[in-house]
């Protein structure tokens, strides 16, 4: 015979899903669906980059040394094909007039500020603390991004020898590159990071 307290602790409860499972689920969703091979985003994603980085980079480079074009497409007279994600870099020495150039992936800077935008709206917020969440993350993922596109700039001019940097500056400049930019594994890394410290 068991007693009403027993009865009472061995009513079955309702399942409730784990807070976490839902956040998982909702975050999985938003990248999958960012990382569909959608026609034309690729090119739209950079070349919207590279209007950014020619609105911004002249601010930093006044010109004294080299001046910069950012372009989806290589000159075709080179003989080259567009690449998707591919940012090609062309920089002219103010003093010479010599022209090169070089290409830099930014598919993981997509990636990355998409897990931003997957974690934002996995958290599950009211609309104005996801919106307000998003503006001050994706400011500070951009904002990672024109630093290192910067850095990668100026240790380019360098190893073209258009500028000189000291050894221990070098040093550091590289570090932070390889840092930000060289591990696949930050490309999660420093949104989660931001995330964090905003949500």
């Amino acid at each position: 015979m068991t007693s009403p307290a027993d009865e009472a602790g061995s009513t079955t409860r309702p399942w409730k899903r784990p807070a976490w499972l839902a956040f998982a689920a909702r975050f999985a969703i938003v990248l999958a669906v960012g990382l569909c091979p959608w026609p034309g985003l690729s090119r739209a994603w950079t070349d919207g980059y590279c209007s950014v980085l020619g609105a911004m980079v002249p601010a930093v480079f006044p010109g004294e040394t080299a001046q910069f074009r950012f372009k989806v497409a290589d000159d075709p007279a080179l003989g080259e094909t567009t690449v998707p994600w591919r940012m090609y870099v062309y920089a002219q020495h103010t003093a010479t007039g010599a022209v090169d150039r070089f290409w830099k992936d930014e598919r993981l800077t997509f990636v990355s500020m998409l897990t931003f935008v997957a974690l934002a709206f996995a958290q599950g917020s009211q609309r104005r603390g996801t919106i307000r969440m998003l503006g001050m993350g994706l400011s500070a993922l951009l904002a990672v991004a024109f630093l290192d596109d910067l850095n990668l700039l100026v240790l380019t001019l360098a190893r073209w020898r258009w500028i000189s940097l000291s050894p221990p500056l070098a040093v550091v400049l590289s570090a932070a590159h390889t840092l930000v930019d060289g591990l696949p594994s930050m490309t999660y890394v420093i949104p989660a990071l931001i995330w964090a410290a905003v949500r």
